[in-house]
């Protein structure tokens, strides 16, 4: 079907791409599938996409091309409750192929975006917003993590994360969901603060990206009615691993008894922070712990270090 400037206009109700494996990936690196020049002008609609056999939703796409660079700009997705949009330039010039891509979600509900890219919803929310920049050397057909390089700015509002434990490859790169890790270390009971999920108030951060080594610009945090969890540092996204300080601050009063942090956990005598306007009436009020989160993204190593106040970033 052509529409009135005689572009193409194709609608597929499912179309389904598989990448290569690891193996293989080094080479399909090197070189695009096909080249710029032979993608047409289109304006493209998929009702559900899957990759590598995983259900990724539907996307509208307007694709024009100019010489040996293709632009996709809008690439949209349908959300009752939320906007999206992006754009994709690709400039097709051998071994300084290059892409650009920029999104900009907001909305209400997380879980309705994240159901997009799993199977079940992997947060809710009742507001959201979601910006990233990022580009990288090669071609759209494969992600190089090796040359990414970017920024991510969030934030999220009144949600909850389900099924903690099971979430993917690039959430546990921010380090600050190995709630299980912490309540094993500090040998308390924080299931309130992390089952059936991890439910927040707030939920925001800033990362910058260069070439594959993610960063934290301001400090990820999630505020929950039970605990403040906060997070700076780096993580290497090529190798998957964490180097990063956490920061877990709780109230004594409420659920965390201060004798259960010393008796039970005589490991953290020294490291309880506690300001000095809580001292005297106040000194039951809250405490922070700190510990440096080190290793792979599914099993990194928590060790508990002297408190010092997360850094400052100039606004």
């Amino acid at each position: 079907m052509l529409d009135d400037n005689g572009t193409p206009n194709l609608h597929f109700g499912f179309l389904s791409w598989n990448t290569a494996t690891s193996d293989s990936n080094a080479s399909v690196a090197k070189g695009a599938p096909i080249s710029a020049k032979q993608i047409p002008n289109m304006m493209l609609s998929i009702d559900q996409l899957y990759l590598n056999e995983s259900p990724y939703g539907d996307w509208q796409l307007a694709i024009s091309r100019n010489g040996d660079v293709v632009r996709i700009d809008p690439i949209s997705s349908q959300l009752q409750t939320g906007d999206f949009k992006g754009s994709l330039i690709w400039q097709d010039k051998g071994k300084d192929s290059r892409v650009e891509l920029v999104i900009a979600a907001n909305g209400a509900d997380l879980a309705e975006l994240t159901r997009k890219f799993s199977n079940e919803a992997i947060v809710s929310s009742k507001k959201y917003s979601i910006d990233v920049g990022l580009n990288w050397d090669g071609h759209p057909f494969y992600f190089d993590r090796k040359s990414v390089s970017g920024r991510i700015a969030f934030s999220a509002e009144n949600g909850n994360f389900s099924k903690v434990d099971e979430l993917p490859a690039f959430l546990k790169a921010l380090g600050i969901f190995n709630i299980g890790a912490l309540s094993r270390r500090l040998l308390l009971d924080f299931s309130d603060v992390y089952e059936p999920g991890l439910t927040y108030d707030q939920f925001k951060g800033t990362l910058s990206l260069e070439r594959g080594l993610l960063k934290t610009t301001s400090p990820i945090s999630i505020v929950s009615p039970t605990a403040e969890l906060s997070i700076e540092g780096e993580a290497d996204i090529v190798n998957e691993t964490l180097n990063e300080r956490l920061t877990a601050t709780f109230p004594i009063s409420g659920t965390l008894p201060l004798a259960g942090l010393l008796w039970g956990t005589p490991q953290l005598a020294g490291l309880l922070f506690i300001t000095d306007k809580l001292i005297g009436d106040q000194l039951s009020k809250v405490t922070s712990v700190q510990y440096k989160v080190e290793g792979s993204f599914n099993d990194p190593v928590m060790t508990p270090i002297r408190y010092r106040p997360l850094e400052k970033k100039a606004k």
